[in-house]
């Protein structure tokens, strides 16, 4: 487990990144489990995750996603389970002008947001989300008992396609 670390940190300050993971149960991390971002000077970070799973990410003062993607190019998840965490599963987010792309395939948001951590706030911690004007793409993913909407795309110009996604039972019992 990690603390006060990322268990996957990309930053983009010394180069563009293409990341490929495979096959690879990650668990820890604060902020984050994985954190991806571009940077001022390196604005083609690209991550492919197939098979793998991102677990437990915490932090009691903040609340972080298992996954977040902040101004790569592409995010293309195959087959992953983003869970446990104490905000979102799935979080995608404008950064430095760079508007993410995004595909996941038969991926799995779950369990987030349960711990506590942030539930003084709104019931907002997601299975998958996107935000500032993000595109995205979801096939056959399942996102279920996270504190807050399932699966939710926010704020002006941000779309996404969800094909044979199924979202149920949010852990929120709140009004």
């Amino acid at each position: 487990l990690n603390y006060g670390f990322p268990v996957i940190d990309v930053a983009c300050t010394s180069q563009n990144v293409s990341l490929y993971l495979d096959g690879i149960n990650f668990l820890g991390g604060t902020p984050s489990t994985m954190n991806i971002m571009n940077s001022d000077t390196y604005s083609q970070a690209k991550i492919y995750a197939k098979n793998c799973k991102f677990l437990h990410a915490y932090d009691s003062a903040l609340a972080r996603d298992a996954v977040s993607i902040r101004g790569a190019t592409w995010a293309i998840f195959e087959n992953c389970y983003a869970g446990f965490s104490s905000k979102d599963g799935f979080n995608y987010h404008v950064r430095k002008s760079i508007i993410p792309k995004f595909i996941e395939i038969n991926c799995i948001g779950a369990n987030n947001g349960i711990d506590g951590v942030a539930s003084g706030s709104a019931p907002t911690q997601n299975g998958s989300t996107s935000h500032d004007g993000v595109k995205g793409i979801r096939i056959g993913g399942k996102y279920y008992n996270n504190y807050g909407c399932n699966v939710v795309d926010v704020m002006e110009n941000t779309v996404t396609v969800n094909i044979l996604c199924d979202a149920f039972d949010s852990a929120y019992t709140g009004t």
